[in-house]
């Protein structure tokens, strides 16, 4: 439930509160990251591929650890870039370290419907 309440908080500081937490459902891509970091930047392509191919099916949220560190802390990031893929407000799975567009678009796959 936490998990869920922090979630709806990510949704309203990235959205403007357009959502409440019953409105969050579906598939959610969570990328964790910071400017001064160098292999987030090589992940940056893959996941803005991602957001063009998938943007009427999943919701993309961009967080940055050094602006976001409490959100960072609850979601348990130690390391970055940190994917983390949401669905109906539960966590699905958790990429650590740069993933390829074809590993990620198929975990996306898996929770479309």
């Amino acid at each position: 439930m936490i998990r869920l309440l922090l979630f709806a908080f990510v949704v309203c500081a990235s959205s403007g509160c357009s959502q409440s937490v019953p409105d969050l459902e579906g598939v959610h891509l969570i990328k964790f990251y910071a400017d001064w970091c160098g292999p987030c930047k090589t992940q940056k392509p893959a996941v803005d591929r991602l957001e063009k191919r998938y943007a009427d099916e999943v919701n993309f949220l961009h967080i940055d650890v050094d602006a976001e560190q409490s959100i960072a802390q609850e979601f348990e990031v130690q390391s970055i870039p940190c994917i983390i893929i949401v669905v109906d407000g539960h966590i699905k799975k958790k990429f650590i370290g740069v993933q390829s567009y074809s590993r990620l678009a198929g975990e996306l796959e898996k929770h479309i419907q």
